[in-house]
């Protein structure tokens, strides 16, 4: 999945006023964070700048989801549903880390 189809999908489930360049910082701090922290990787190393170029994310389908469950919580936190943020942030917690344990798993494999 690229940033750009994320965030169409995303706007297409959370209608929003939300600046693109706010969505692309709210998914650049989500995929350094899965870098550093899940995968154990530099970003600068495999070239990830966070200045909001479309290139393809890292997490692989089916776990391709918590990009655009993060960011539909980040766009409902943005617009002051707090209800609607908690739920779906939850949702996107759940998601990263079925991810991670999966990962977890295939390194170890």
């Amino acid at each position: 999945m690229t940033r750009e189809t994320c965030m169409t999908l995303s706007d297409t489930l959370v209608p929003n006023a939300v600046p693109n360049i706010l969505k692309h910082r709210w998914l650049s701090e989500l995929e350094g964070y899965i870098l550093v922290n899940i995968q154990n990787r530099d970003p600068e190393a495999l070239g990830f700048s966070g200045n909001g170029e479309d290139h393809a994310l890292s997490l692989p389908f089916p776990f391709d989801r918590v990009y655009w469950l993060y960011l539909s919580a980040m766009i409902d936190f943005f617009n002051g549903d707090i209800s609607r943020y908690e739920e779906t942030a939850t949702l996107a917690d759940s998601a990263l880390e079925d991810y991670a344990k999966w990962y977890k798993r295939e390194r170890r494999g």
